[in-house]
C-alpha cells in the first residue's frame, strides 16, 4: 500500500525536524501509552514510526515490528528505525538494558516470599525431600528442585 502525497504532507506537519537530520525527528502530535506517536489515515490509527517506515521504505511485512535504534518512542527518523520481529525487539531491549527483571517476591507472579524460600532451604538442608516440601508451599516439585539447585531464588540465602 503506497502512502499518498496528501497523507505524507499531513504526516510531516506533525514532525519537528532538527537542524541536524541525523538526530531524532520528534513526533509532535498525539502520543499515547509509553510515548509512541499515533497517526490516523484511511480510517485507521497507526503508530507514527510505522507510518514513517512505510513512507520511506514501503510496506511492512505482516507480523513484523518497526523498532528504534535510538530508543526514543516518539522518533520517526527512518534512519533510526529497523525492521524486526518480537524476538529481535526483545533482544534489542535486553541488550540495551531497558528491561528489568523482577526477582523473587517482587515478581507479581511469584507464589513464594523470601521468607518461604528460606524455610524451604532450611527443610532441604535438614534432609526433607522436595516432593514432600512442595505441597506445603503449594508449588511444584520442579520449583523446589530449582530452588535446591540454585536455578531460582539465588538471591535468597538462609
Amino acid at each position: 500500500m503506497g502512502i499518498s502525497e496528501d497523507v505524507k504532507t499531513r504526516f510531516f506537519e506533525k514532525v519537528k525536524m532538527p537542524k541536524d537530520r541525523n538526530e531524532c525527528w520528534e513526533w509532535t502530535a498525539c502520543c499515547k501509552k509509553y510515548g509512541y506517536g499515533w497517526f490516523s489515515f484511511n480510517r485507521n490509527s497507526e503508530l507514527a514510526h510505522r507510518i514513517s517506515w512505510m513512507i520511506h521504505y514501503g510496506d511492512i511485512p505482516e507480523g513484523r515490528y518497526i523498532c528504534h535504534h535510538c530508543d526514543n518512542p516518539c522518533c520517526v527518523n527512518p534512519d533510526h528505525l529497523f525492521i524486526g520481529d518480537h524476538a529481535s525487539n526483545m533482544y534489542d531491549k535486553a541488550r540495551k538494558g531497558r528491561c528489568s527483571r523482577l526477582n523473587g517476591e517482587s515478581n507479581g507472579n511469584s507464589k513464594l516470599t523470601n521468607y518461604s524460600v528460606r524455610k524451604i532451604r532450611e527443610l532441604l538442608n535438614k534432609g526433607m525431600k522436595g516432593y514432600k516440601i512442595a505441597p506445603i508451599f503449594n508449588v511444584s516439585d520442579v520449583t523446589i528442585y530449582m530452588i535446591k539447585n540454585g536455578h531460582a531464588w539465588q538471591h535468597i540465602t538462609i
